[in-house]
């Protein structure tokens, strides 16, 4: 799906905005079903709806937005290799003591997240 996306400089700092259509429908059914539960109002819903669907980055940084979109979906990819790593294989418990086998452990860990 496109994302539109623009870029805005305030100050030293470059705000990235990206617009995304199939994150705000998931985002405005999540609100509506929480008011509907009676758990938000209606005022919030109006208040909230012109953000639903941007994601807004700030960096020093002056480059095409694309590539921020990029840098930034890049981070959440591995964000979840490491929960994988550290959760799903639990790698981080380990109990050896000799670096070759520390190595190999590490190396097979690498391999399952393929």
């Amino acid at each position: 799906m496109p994302i539109v996306y623009w870029k805005k400089k305030r100050n030293e700092k470059f705000i990235y905005i990206f617009d995304n259509q199939q994150l705000k429908k998931e985002e405005e059914t999540t609100f509506l079903t929480r008011l509907e539960a009676g758990k938000t109002t209606q005022e919030k819903y109006f208040e909230s709806k012109r953000h639903f669907g941007k994601i807004y980055l700030i960096s020093n940084m002056d480059i095409e937005p694309k590539e921020v979109y990029h840098y930034y979906k890049d981070r959440n990819q591995i964000e979840y290799a490491f929960n994988i790593f550290l959760n799903l294989l639990e790698a981080d418990k380990n109990y050896l003591r000799e670096d070759k086998k520390f190595e190999g452990y590490i190396f097979i860990n690498f391999i399952s997240l393929f």
